[in-house]
């Protein structure tokens, strides 16, 4: 299986777009910043898409955390926040280790970020308005158990 990874749209849809158009993957997930963004991924394809709401999706009725399961892997879904990433990874790891997730995916800071240790932390990055490399999204591989996690910039 292969997932496409979005984070921090905030309403530029044009270079998901792109990416999808360019793209081979099974499934989308969008962490977050903006809900709607993802809501449209959902009319203008037809593949799974999963998202959860971040902190600039105060109207929106979306999750603020989803898990996804493919065989024996557990993805966990958010936007970051509320997890204070911005100033530490701690509280962000143990949530995930406490839901028993093998990869942690979040966004909110803006910048592309994997760590692969006794469980995998990756954020995709902005892919509309990054602060560090540019454009970026992030792929998961997941096979037989194993998993896979890249940062592809624009």
């Amino acid at each position: 299986m292969r997932i496409l990874v979005f984070s921090d749209s905030h309403g530029d849809t044009s270079k998901m777009h792109e990416v999808i158009q360019k793209e081979d993957f099974d499934m989308i997930m969008h962490l977050g910043d903006c809900y709607d963004d993802m809501e449209e991924l959902k009319t203008c394809y037809d593949i799974p898409v999963l998202g959860v709401v971040g902190n600039v999706d105060y109207i929106s009725d979306g999750p603020s955390i989803e898990f996804f399961q493919h065989e024996d892997i557990k993805i966990m879904l958010t936007h970051g926040h509320r997890y204070h990433v911005k100033n530490h990874l701690s509280h962000l790891r143990l949530a995930g280790k406490e839901r028993q997730a093998h990869v942690v995916l979040f966004g909110h800071t803006h910048e592309a970020f994997i760590e692969e240790d006794d469980i995998i932390l990756m954020n995709p990055g902005s892919i509309s308005r990054p602060r560090n490399d540019g454009p970026s999204y992030g792929i998961l591989e997941l096979h037989k158990n194993k998993i896979n996690g890249k940062i592809v910039f624009i």
